[in-house]
């Protein structure tokens, strides 16, 4: 999934990756907010794979939170 992601920011970085009723991200937005809590859970110390919950309703904090977890190294 990580990977497919990257690639689809390096090929169509202003198109819009995730549309909902009330906003929408194009694919360099969502990487830029998805690399910032990345670092934040890097900064905690999370480690290679390790297991991270997420507890959040459907929607674009949960799949930048996806993303986040995923360019952090955690599963």
């Amino acid at each position: 999934m990580l990977s497919h992601f990257l690639k689809q920011i390096r090929s169509y970085p202003d198109k819009i990756a995730i549309l909902t009723l009330e906003k929408e991200l194009n694919y360099r937005t969502l990487k830029q907010q998805a690399a910032t809590v990345a670092d934040s859970l890097r900064s905690l110390g999370i480690k290679h794979e390790e297991p991270i919950a997420i507890l959040l309703s459907p929607g674009i904090e949960q799949i930048t939170s996806q993303l986040a977890i995923l360019m952090a190294g955690g599963s």
